[in-house]
């Protein structure tokens, strides 16, 4: 017997009648942001945590979708034939890094992985945003996520989650080579940002004594640490935020690992 509350071998589908539909008028909000980066066989992946999202989500959702060339086809043909959903657009852009590196951020630790750095830079037009890895899977609505937008005070830029809960077992305060944020370090497989305050805003570094925008750190900040950065675009945001960690809502930090 499982405790009252707790699903059994059916828990995605039981979670998703927990929530009501949502009415016409939730149809016509503003919608919610959400980007994922897909290469190489990440394609039933990323359907599926696209999916998940747009099953559980009452307002609804913009799917910005950065994939190798030869994925766009078919996702295009999946995301198509989901028309019954009322309640999502979707737009496919293709992997792009600035071209004088683009070699270089290509092969920063898995393929292109570190696209994700640059969406404040190439969403210009989006406000605020949620990445997500394509490994990840949505058993609650996005609002949720979403709503911590709201509690960011006037200086927080992003929100992401602990890399690790016990010390003991962290890997950044146990083996990193470069600074990182608080006692563990963040992970940046769930990211939810205020764009428009990350390209507007000035962040510290060491490097130089002037505060440097967003497109201005980036490729600097991989020369200096390349030789002892292992996470690739991970490790350089907890390099940013170390020295920008007010930026962050630690408390945003904590609640984002409940959902």
């Amino acid at each position: 017997m499982l405790p009252t509350g707790v699903c059994g071998k059916d828990c995605f589908w039981e979670a998703a009648f927990r929530y009501d539909p949502p009415e016409k008028h939730e149809l016509d909000l503003d919608p919610m942001h959400l980007a994922v980066v897909a290469c190489g066989d990440r394609l039933e992946e990323t359907v599926t945590m696209l999916k998940s999202a747009l099953l559980f989500s009452i307002k609804p959702l913009k799917f910005h979708i950065f994939a190798e060339d030869q994925l766009h086809n078919d996702f295009s043909a999946i995301l198509n034939s989901w028309r019954s959903f009322e309640k999502f657009k979707f737009t496919l852009y293709p992997i792009s890094f600035p071209s004088e590196n683009a070699a270089e951020w290509r092969k920063l630790f898995k393929p292109c992985a570190s696209q994700r750095l640059f969406l404040p830079l190439i969403l210009k037009d989006v406000d605020s945003l949620l990445y997500v890895d394509t490994d990840i899977l949505f058993l609650r609505p996005v609002d949720d996520i979403w709503s911590f937008l709201n509690k960011f005070n006037s200086t927080q830029v992003a929100a992401m989650a602990p890399e690790h809960e016990e010390p003991r077992i962290g890997w950044y305060n146990r083996f990193a080579r470069h600074p990182y944020y608080g006692k563990t370090g963040i992970n940046s497989g769930v990211m939810l940002m205020n764009m428009t305050r990350i390209r507007r805003k000035h962040f510290k570094n060491d490097m130089t004594i002037v505060r440097l925008h967003w497109g201005e750190i980036l490729m600097p900040l991989l020369k200096k640490y390349k030789l002892n950065i292992t996470w690739g675009d991970q490790d350089l945001l907890n390099i940013i935020f170390s020295h920008n960690p007010v930026e962050l809502p630690s408390r945003s930090l904590h609640l984002w690992k409940q959902l």
